[in-house]
């Protein structure tokens, strides 16, 4: 599947992303909370290319199977939970040109990761969610303008891209299918 595929870059960007974001606030933020999230957002990163690597090696990367769907849905809803942790745990610490930095980090993570995950839509929703739902609450606490602006944004992205992939299945299969029957 697309996913199975996307795996290794998935993982790279992830940890990249908290590798570069760790670099950009480290002056801002306190190393006790920083490099513990970094840590986890890599090691599950790692972990996530681990696996993929030693499925790949066995023979036994994914199917389309409900087990491997329900188990990219929960993997992704983890990694989800942890970039979305960086809004509470981060922001306290954070001056507003910060904050809005790692708002539009946020943003570019569930924005990669819906169309990312598209293949699998429930894995996609799972990603995206629990970091849209951090990054509006924080946003509109943060009562300004261009903080509503981002969370309107946002949700304008999402909620087409979420609609959209509903058909997602039915589009990637007749996809293959014309690949199957022209080549």
């Amino acid at each position: 599947s697309t996913l199975v595929r996307m795996t290794p870059f998935l993982a790279l960007a992830s940890g990249a992303n908290a590798l570069l974001l760790a670099v950009v606030l480290s002056e801002s933020m306190p190393r006790s909370i920083l490099l513990p999230w970094v840590a986890v957002t890599v090691l599950v990163a790692l972990y996530m290319a681990a696996n993929w690597w030693r499925n790949k090696k066995s023979g036994r990367l994914g199917s389309g199977s409900t087990r491997a769907i329900r188990k990219a849905a929960i993997f992704s809803a983890i990694v989800g939970m942890v970039w979305a942790a960086a809004g509470p745990l981060f922001t306290p610490f954070l001056g507003y040109d910060d904050q809005v930095f790692l708002y539009i980090v946020l943003s570019g993570m569930v924005a990669g990761g819906i169309v990312s995950l598209a293949s699998v839509p429930r894995a996609s929703i799972a990603f995206a969610v629990p970091i849209l739902v951090v990054v509006i609450v924080y946003v509109i606490l943060g009562g300004r303008t261009e903080h509503l602006a981002l969370a309107s944004m946002l949700l304008l992205f999402f909620l087409p891209t979420a609609v959209a992939q509903r058909g997602m299945p039915s589009v990637l299969s007749v996809s293959a299918a014309s690949r199957y029957l022209h080549d």
